[in-house]
């Protein structure tokens, strides 16, 4: 019988047995990086053009940057914190511009601690065909439908080499912002009621008199014969 052939097993490097784990450990970091980018990418920007901005933590007297990706008109958008803010979030939505005035774009910036932020200030960049459609002198942002002190910064020359002129403007709180130029003789919905009603033709109606009614009594039956004799003698 010919003898069996023993088969010899391939030892493995020590060194290779002791790195495995480290290459393991390094694999499942790569993915939960990569998915966490993912879902903090999804988080951001959500299909419909709104954009949310996460906040972790956020020291008062600090500032932060918005992300306006969606809404190109808005170049910058800072806001500036006079509380400590914790685990919360600011959102930004595309709004549709109202139809009194010439405007080129429209959004709101919400927070549910809005109380915790003193101001923000925007930069707008328009091309030179919005700014001509609106007037350069009529170029404004405005919030909640008032009008914001909007100051002309620069021009420049974009990608395509054609000029977009940057404006500048502060507001005090967050809200509803539109950029370009409002029809002045709308009356603002935000007036006094008393300053509303000016604007208001008040019709009265005519009085009316009431005729008085006049209801005759029946005359009395006249006296019959006995009766008038009675009383003439015990009258």
């Amino acid at each position: 019988m010919a003898a069996k052939k023993r088969r010899r097993r391939k030892s493995v490097p020590k060194s290779e047995l002791q790195n495995k784990p480290f290459w393991a450990i390094i694999g499942v970091v790569f993915i939960v990086s990569f998915l966490a980018m993912m879902s903090m990418s999804e988080s951001k920007f959500i299909a419909t053009g709104n954009a949310i901005q996460p906040i972790s933590f956020v020291k008062d007297g600090a500032s932060l940057e918005l992300s306006f990706r969606e809404i190109y008109e808005v170049k910058s958008g800072v806001v500036f914190f006079t509380e400590t803010v914790k685990d919360s979030k600011i959102v930004i939505e595309k709004e549709i511009p109202p139809l009194n005035g010439v405007f080129v774009t429209a959004f709101s910036v919400t927070s549910g601690d809005a109380q915790a932020i003193d101001h923000i200030d925007f930069v707008v960049r328009l091309s030179d065909e919005q700014v001509k459609r609106i007037g350069m002198e009529h170029v404004a942002i405005y919030q909640n439908g008032k009008k914001l002190d909007t100051s002309y910064d620069d021009t420049s020359y974009d990608g395509k080499n054609e000029e977009v002129h940057e404006f500048s403007a502060t507001a005090t709180e967050l809200g509803s912002f539109i950029v370009g130029k409002m029809d002045e003789h709308v009356v603002d919905v935000t007036e006094p009621v008393e300053s509303i009603k000016a604007h208001i033709e008040v019709i009265e109606e005519p009085v009316v008199e009431e005729e008085e009614v006049v209801v005759e009594q029946p005359e009395e039956e006249e006296k019959g014969f006995w009766a008038r004799f009675f009383g003439s003698i015990f009258g």
